[in-house]
């Protein structure tokens, strides 16, 4: 008897619980049969969604206020994907981001289109190359986060929301990945490489360091014949001596293999992979104002996969954190590094883990997780990156049964943060969008 009440008891809470939530919701979107729903996000007076059609293999931008009422929506015939949307009610403008694509002549880059909040007038177009974009805390400028996946070359750009004109810092690497650490300043990762010493010590460097100075000394000539600096009987009485030099040189250097080739058989490799390490960039001065290898706790180089298999999951007032898979080897399986340090790039934790997949950040409060998908048992678990503490889902949801609601969706290097304020929630089965009214 006394379990039989407990159960109806329940029951009745659960009824509750749904009939409280339902009345709660202000109104509910329904989508076609063949869309379906990206990714939903709010800000303070709108809700903005990408929806994918798969029937045209199209997405589309849909910005609607905080009641769920459709404002405008916004497509590209030219490019399918969308990869970034945001409003920013500071500027009252609307950015949506379409993917560029590898063409077969030119590469085409991303497309920026900044679109009134209100009206959905096109403000102004601007273009970068990116797989994840950042606004800095304050909404005022644009970073691509991420090098695209395709050929398309990616560099670090500063892309002002007022209106599209872009700052790029004259930077002698691929400053990807990168995220912003305040207003004024970014940090990034770039790859370290060194001259091998067993290249730099051999009798090939010496023969590959003359071949190259002869090349610069063709180059030379060729310049100043150009300029006039010198007659065309000067020229060809210095390019008959450096051809000469330069076909002695390449036959001396046969015995390692064709010089010409991408790849030799025997020669030892000029340069060789160090490490990575993350750099303090302030776009306002145009300054490197911090730059730090990363090491393990042995002090050794951490070499990661490379710059596409590592990213940073968070920054916040106190610290920086970021991961990356680090190379499998002959005697080492695949790993996933998370580090954590502080704004003076002093690391303070290192959490070394199976090599795993990133799906979704959650922050809540002080509170920062990462869901991630471990290969070595498929299966989800949660890290809290304050602490480092590592735990099932199943567990980690017992424990915090506010999260259970959550779609556990997203990518942790951009601005994907689940969304715990409950103003929406979306379902694909019903294709639906609940708009909860504000409190």
């Amino acid at each position: 008897m006394i379990v039989l009440k407990h159960l109806i008891l329940l029951v009745l809470m659960v009824i509750t619980s749904v009939l409280a939530q339902e009345n709660k919701i202000q109104k509910i979107v329904y989508f076609e049969e063949s869309e379906e729903i990206v990714r939903v996000k709010a800000s303070e007076n709108f809700i903005y969604a990408r929806i994918y059609d798969r029937d045209i293999h199209q997405q589309t931008a849909i910005l609607y206020d905080k009641d769920g009422n459709e404002l405008f929506h916004k497509t590209d015939s030219d490019r399918k994907h969308i990869v970034f949307i945001k409003t920013i009610e500071s500027l009252n403008i609307f950015i949506v981001i379409y993917q560029g694509y590898e063409g077969a002549i030119e590469n085409i880059p991303d497309l920026i289109h900044a679109y009134h909040l209100k009206t959905g007038n096109l403000l102004w177009t601007s273009n970068s190359n990116g797989q994840l974009y950042g606004s800095s805390p304050d909404n005022r400028y644009l970073i691509p986060m991420k090098t695209p996946a395709e050929d398309r070359p990616g560099r670090l750009e500063i892309i002002n929301l007022t209106d599209g004109t872009k700052t790029v810092p004259d930077l002698s690497t691929v400053a990807q990945p990168a995220v912003w650490l305040d207003n004024d300043r970014i940090i990034f990762a770039v790859r370290e490489k060194g001259i091998n010493e067993k290249y730099a010590n051999s009798e090939y460097a010496k023969k590959d360091n003359e071949l190259r100075n002869l090349s610069q000394q063709s180059h030379k000539i060729h310049r100043q014949l150009k300029k006039g600096e010198i007659s065309q009987e000067e020229f060809d009485e210095q390019y008959d001596e450096i051809k000469s030099k330069r076909l002695s040189a390449v036959k001396s250097l046969k015995e390692y293999g064709n010089p010409r080739a991408r790849k030799y058989k025997s020669k030892p490799r000029r340069n060789i992979e160090k490490g990575f390490k993350v750099v303090v960039y302030n776009f306002k001065t145009d300054n490197i104002e911090q730059e730090k290898s990363l090491t393990n706790e042995a002090g050794e180089n951490i070499l990661f996969e490379d710059l596409g298999n590592m990213g940073f999951c968070h920054v916040d007032q106190d610290n920086i954190y970021l991961f990356g898979r680090i190379k499998k080897t002959i005697t080492t399986e695949p790993k996933t590094y998370f580090l954590t340090m502080n704004k003076n790039l002093i690391k303070e934790k290192e959490l070394k883990l199976n090599s795993i997949l990133t799906t979704a950040k959650i922050i809540d409060g002080e509170n920062v997780y990462l869901n991630v998908i471990d290969w070595s048992d498929n299966k989800q678990k949660i890290i809290n990156l304050k602490t480092g503490q590592y735990l099932l889902q199943e567990d980690f949801l017992n424990q915090n049964p506010k999260y259970k609601d959550v779609k556990f969706t997203g990518n942790p290097l951009g601005n994907s943060i689940i969304n715990i304020e409950k103003k929406f929630t979306f379902n694909n089965e019903t294709r639906s969008l609940k708009v909860f009214k504000s409190e």
